[in-house]
């Protein structure tokens, strides 16, 4: 299987950008890998949720996030 790659996305942005039903959009940071700290360590997937490396192309699951003393809701899309 070759590398995934993910996009991070805040749902009060509406929804990412397709073209032909393909994610275009980039997310808050790009496009990252399974190995990014940000999938890997700082997402708290919540729960009842798919993990990431679970999500078929084009799927989301939903992780919270806790940076710099904020926290938030956040998307994760497999974009490939």
């Amino acid at each position: 299987m070759g590398r995934m790659f993910f996009i991070i996305w805040d749902p009060r942005d509406g929804e990412p950008q397709r073209d032909n039903g393909v994610i275009t959009s980039d997310g808050i940071i790009g496009r990252v890998t399974e190995e990014n700290v940000y999938i890997k360590a700082y997402a708290s997937i919540s729960e009842g949720e798919k993990r990431p490396e679970d999500l078929e192309v084009g799927a989301h699951t939903y992780a919270e996030f806790s940076l710099s003393g904020s926290k938030g809701l956040y998307r994760i899309y497999r974009v490939a």
